[in-house]
């Protein structure tokens, strides 16, 4: 019974308990079958003296217990006291020596705990390795989907500002179509003032009307040049810093290995 207190793993009690069941089984069949002789031999002596084998029921006491007389019965009552003695003392004395059974027990039961955090150290150590792995994809990804937002949103400010000059310059030739087409209908020509173009410089060019902006303004060569510059600078940095966490924790799993080392999960009892 000992080891049964003591051991930690489940399959190991199990391993232990089936002979102590066995054992508790034959004590309880052999103290039956000590009491039921006594009371045949004694109850039934002149048939047991003219048919011997008749002291062979006993040997099945289960069907024969009605035979049991109260001194027989404290026989087997007293065999069962001493033999429940016998199971606690192999629970509560482990070691001849006196005081080693109660420190062994109270060492087991500090090695249980600290196998307990051990085996959870190493189930977050996996758990460890996953999230690392999971947080540097996301990373990549998330990086990645910057970059190209970056510079979809570049493009459409260069965009715009094309479509815009486009459309100035449209609207101003436009608009000199129609000075013409009104001289030619007049016969004469307007006032110098009337026909300069309806955007000035300073209206038709994007860089100074979006000048706040006007920085953002890229040709695609420019743009893509400057995505694969960030690109390289950002993974540079992301490299750095996953390196960083990549040694502190192999530096973290070392210690748990060595906690492990000192507290095997397959421990023996002592």
């Amino acid at each position: 019974m000992g080891p049964i207190a003591a051991v930690p793993e489940t399959k190991r009690k199990i391993y232990f308990a089936v002979p102590l069941i066995i054992h508790l089984i034959f004590t309880i069949w052999i103290n039956l079958v000590l009491g039921l002789y006594r009371a045949i031999n004694i109850n039934f002596s002149e048939q047991v003296e003219e048919a011997p084998e008749m002291a062979n029921a006993a040997l099945q006491p289960w069907g024969y217990l009605e035979f049991l007389d109260t001194p027989s019965a404290i026989v087997v009552f007293v065999g069962l006291v001493l033999a429940a003695i016998a199971y606690l003392k192999g629970v509560y004395s482990d070691d001849p020596y006196p005081g080693y059974g109660k420190l062994a027990r109270a060492t087991m039961e500090e090695q249980k705990i600290t196998r307990t955090f051990v085996e959870n150290l190493n189930q977050e150590k996996v758990h460890l390795h996953k999230e690392f792995e999971a947080a540097k994809s996301k990373v990549a990804s998330d990086i990645q989907s910057g970059l190209n937002r970056w510079s979809n949103a570049i493009n459409l400010m260069e965009k715009i500002s094309v479509d815009y000059s486009a459309m100035i310059a449209n609207i101003n030739n436009i608009w000199e179509s129609s000075i013409e087409a009104y001289e030619g209908g007049l016969g004469k020509s307007l006032p110098v003032d009337l026909k300069s173009p309806l955007f000035d410089q300073t209206r038709a060019d994007p860089n100074i009307v979006f000048i706040d902006v006007s920085h953002y303004f890229q040709t695609d060569e420019k743009r893509l040049a400057q995505r694969e510059a960030l690109k390289t600078k950002t993974n540079a940095g992301r490299d750095v810093v996953e390196n960083n966490i990549r040694v502190n924790i192999e530096a973290r799993l070392m210690q748990i290995s060595e906690i492990e080392g000192y507290y095997p999960s397959r421990a023996r009892f002592p």
